[in-house]
């Protein structure tokens, strides 16, 4: 078949662009962080970007799924790319620096998310980039060992990896579409004003 290089090297920048996400986490970890899980905050008291970006995680989750049962690989492998590269990395992480720098509430709850996101996203990858999610799945605070039926039936020990983690599900109280339309109006406003900066060649 005809391979692209071109289409490789946008690949490995992706792969960088994950890599560098979970970096990002790390550096705002402080040593004795001991965070509450996302199931024990309460969704009315996180940010608008904290419900926009787990709003947007329900909609990739069932999208993913669909395009695995129907042997659609490139529809999951789109849906991934999309949600990965430009909602969570170009938006999400960028809208997640000011809480994270104020401190107090505001860092743990963008922490909290942000690390559940990160990780269900390492879970859908997994199948169709399983080494550097394994890597950066690793890497991970507050991760737990997990087993597999045939493990438990034989009294087999869970086992640390990402292989044994329970794929995703959609959780429809996540879902927030009001969060993703101020969002969204948001971009287009930030959007507007680079392509404006842009064409008028603006120092930014």
């Amino acid at each position: 078949i005809a391979l692209s290089e071109d289409l490789l090297d946008g690949y490995r920048a992706f792969a960088t662009k994950i890599w560098n996400a979970a970096r990002f986490i790390f550096r705002h970890i402080e040593e004795g962080d001991t965070l509450p899980t996302l199931a024990e905050l309460r969704q009315s008291e996180l940010s608008i970007a904290d419900r926009w970006i787990l709003s947007r995680l329900q909609a990739l989750i069932p999208t993913v799924h669909k395009g695995l049962e129907d042997f659609e690989l490139d529809k999951s492998a789109n849906a991934l790319y999309e949600f990965s590269w430009y909602e969570l990395c170009d938006w999400y992480i960028e809208f997640s620096k000011i809480p994270l720098r104020q401190g107090g509430v505001a860092r743990e709850q963008t922490l909290i998310t942000l690390g559940h996101v990160l990780e269900q996203t390492f879970r859908l990858l997994h199948p169709i980039m399983p080494f550097v999610t394994e890597e950066l799945w690793q890497s991970l605070p507050w991760k737990k060992a997990a087993s597999t039926p045939a493990r438990v039936r034989d009294g087999r020990a869970p086992v640390m990896t990402l292989m044994f983690q329970a794929f995703p599900k959609a959780r429809e109280a996540w879902v927030d579409l009001e969060a993703e339309r101020t969002i969204r109006r948001l971009q287009n406003l930030i959007e507007a004003i680079r392509n404006f900066r842009g064409e008028n060649n603006i120092s930014p």
